[in-house]
C-alpha cells in the first residue's frame, strides 16, 4: 500500500475520531475526574469537547457563572492544543477571557488575560484581606505561565489596576500595579497611585523560592494616617507625619 494511501486513511480516522468526540463528550466521566482534581461543582454543561457552556463553577464559596470554551483550531498548526475561554456575561460579578494553554508537560499558559468586576465579590476567595475593600478591578496581561511544583508563574506585561476604591468607608481613588518576570525568573510588582488621596511608590519582588519583599513610600492625609494606624503599623513604618516607610518581607 502506498504512503499517499496510509496518510488518506489516516485523515479518515482523524476526522471520524474528531466527530465521534464532539458528537459523543463523555461528560459523566470528564466532570468525575474534573470534580477529582479540584474541588468544584459543575453545573448544566452544554454543548461539546471542542465548544460549550458552563452555567456555573462553585469552588467553596465563590462561583463563576457562564463559563464558555472553544478550541483554536488555527493553534492546532503549532502542536499546542488552546482553549478560548470565556467567563460572565452581562452583569455578572466576573467578566473575562484567556487563551489556555500547555506548551509543555507540567506547565499552564494563560495568554491575553482579561478579567474585571468588583473587590467585594473576590472576598470569598480572599476573605479577611480585602475585608472592608470596595472598588472596581481590572487584570490585563500578555502572557502568565504556570509551572508545576514552582511557586510563582512567570509573568509578561501584566497590569492590575483598581478603580475608585474605598476601605474601610475612606474613598482612596485608583492604584496601580505592573507585574513582570525576570531573566532569573524573579517577579517585579510595582506599585503607584494614579491621583489616588494615598500616595503609593512601591516595589515588591517575589524570588523563585517564593521569598517576598516590599519596599517603597506611602504619603497620606493627617486624618488617613490615625484612621489607618493598625495597618499602617504593619506595613512599614511612620517616619514622620504623613510618610510610611514601606517595608515587608517574607515567604509566600
Amino acid at each position: 500500500m502506498n504512503k499517499r494511501r496510509w496518510i488518506s486513511y489516516f485523515a479518515v480516522g482523524v476526522m471520524a475520531f474528531v466527530w465521534f468526540l464532539g458528537h459523543n463528550p463523555p461528560w459523566s466521566r470528564l466532570e468525575g475526574w474534573i470534580n477529582k482534581q479540584i474541588p468544584v461543582e459543575i453545573q448544566d454543561v452544554t454543548g461539546s469537547i471542542w465548544h460549550g457552556n458552563v452555567d456555573s463553577l462553585q469552588y467553596d464559596a465563590y462561583t463563576v457563572r457562564h463559563v464558555g470554551w472553544r478550541l483554536v483550531w488555527s493553534r492546532l498548526l503549532g502542536l499546542t492544543p488552546t482553549i478560548a475561554l470565556s467567563i460572565g456575561q452581562g452583569s455578572d460579578a466576573l467578566i473575562g477571557s484567556a487563551l489556555v494553554s500547555q506548551p509543555e508537560d507540567h506547565t499552564l499558559s494563560l495568554d491575553e488575560l482579561r478579567l474585571s468586576g468588583r473587590l467585594v465579590d473576590l472576598q470569598p476567595l480572599l476573605g479577611a484581606y480585602i475585608s472592608g475593600w470596595h472598588g472596581q478591578f481590572q487584570v490585563v496581561s500578555d502572557s502568565i505561565e504556570y509551572v508545576l511544583h514552582n511557586k510563582i508563574p512567570q509573568i509578561s506585561n501584566t497590569e492590575i489596576s483598581v478603580h475608585d476604591l474605598t476601605i474601610w468607608g475612606e474613598t482612596l481613588g485608583r492604584y496601580r500595579a505592573v507585574a513582570k518576570s525576570s531573566s532569573d525568573g524573579e517577579m517585579v510588582i510595582r506599585l503607584n497611585d494614579e491621583a489616588g488621596v494615598v500616595g503609593l511608590d512601591g516595589t515588591v519582588r517575589i524570588s523563585k523560592k517564593g521569598r517576598y519583599q516590599l519596599s517603597g513610600l506611602m504619603t497620606l492625609p493627617a486624618h488617613l494616617e490615625k484612621r489607618f494606624a493598625p495597618l499602617l503599623r504593619q506595613l512599614g513604618r511612620v517616619k514622620e507625619p504623613g510618610r510610611v516607610t514601606l517595608n515587608i518581607k517574607g515567604t509566600l
